[in-house]
Formats: structure tokens, sequence, C-alpha cells
């Protein structure tokens, strides 16, 4: 089986370097791709598909939430999830969230434990989907 592959959308080159690092530990995990902003993940996007999409909240270009409102008006059905990885402590951006669809939150600073919670998070729902393909089949 094809490990999944993972876009990460920041613009920090910190942050996606630190995630990037901890992401490489996840052995589920495949290839891990790198936008620096909503647009340039949706140019990449047109030729890879991905599992999973580490987006940060804000960015210049095209922001987290104008990524997410054309993900999920064109793209919604790709099958990625959505795990926001973010530094705003505003409530009202942390509000905008539950209008959409995401498999996890993450608040930076990036920490191990937070990624071994992620870890865990990812295992179970691969191992979901293997589960649930593999009963489609049989």
């Amino acid at each position: 089986m094809e490990k999944p592959k993972v876009l990460i959308v920041d613009d920090d080159p910190v942050s996606t370097v630190i995630a990037k690092s901890l992401l490489k530990k996840i052995y589920l995990l495949g290839e891990i791709m790198i936008a620096n902003n909503g647009k340039e993940a949706i140019e990449i996007m047109k030729d890879n598909t991905f599992k999973f999409i580490f987006l940060d909240l804000k960015m210049p270009v095209m922001n987290g939430f104008e990524f997410l409102n054309y993900f999920f008006s064109l793209n919604g059905s790709s099958g990625a999830e959505i795990i926001i990885n973010t530094s705003t402590d505003n409530s009202r951006d942390l509000k905008r969230l539950s209008n959409y669809k995401v498999f996890s939150i993450i608040l930076k600073p990036y920490t191990v434990s937070k990624f071994k919670e992620l870890q865990n998070l990812f295992e179970l729902h691969i191992h979901g989907n293997i589960m649930a393909n593999r009963f489609k089949t049989e």
C-alpha cells in the first residue's frame, strides 16, 4: 500500500521545517510537499493527490480561510483531510473553523507530544480506511 502524501501550506519557513521534520518521523506518511500559501497549494493539488493537508490560517496571497472555502466548494470530496496548524489565539478565527470539516487543529508552537497525538489519529484513520476498503472488496 502506498503511503499517504502530505501537503504543508504555511508561509513561515521555520514552522515548515519543524512540521516537516516531525511529520517525517510518522512512519505511516509518504512524500511531504510544501506550499507557501493557499494559491500555491491549489496549483500543487492540480497534479498531486494528498491524504493530509497541514494548513496555516494566516498567510499572504491566499490565507487559510480562503483556501478552505475553495477546497470545500470544489474539492471537498477529494478525500484529503485538513489539519489546521496555526498560532492564532483569536477566538473568532477558532470559532470560524467550526464551519468547516477539519480533521484536527494544532496550535503552534509545535511539540513532539502534539505530533504523537496526531500520529495516533493518523493510525486510526489510515487503518480504519484500510479496513473499510478491505471489507468492500471481500
